[in-house]
């Protein structure tokens, strides 16, 4: 999947509200956010990069 507006709009909104928090990086946001717009279940043993609320784990 190719990364589109829509997926980086959302990635930079979750690094203004977890970068300082939670050290979410920029490939960490955009992890997250092509998940939650694709509504797929994110698959991960560091769950503590992805506190996002609408990130689903597998």
């Amino acid at each position: 999947m190719a990364i589109d507006t829509k997926i980086g709009i959302l990635a930079g909104a979750y690094l203004r509200q977890y970068a300082k928090s939670h050290r979410v990086e920029l490939g960490d946001a955009l992890i997250a956010a092509t998940a939650s717009i694709h509504n797929l279940k994110l698959w991960t043993r560091n769950r503590k990069h992805y506190p996002m609320k609408d990130v689903v784990f597998y």
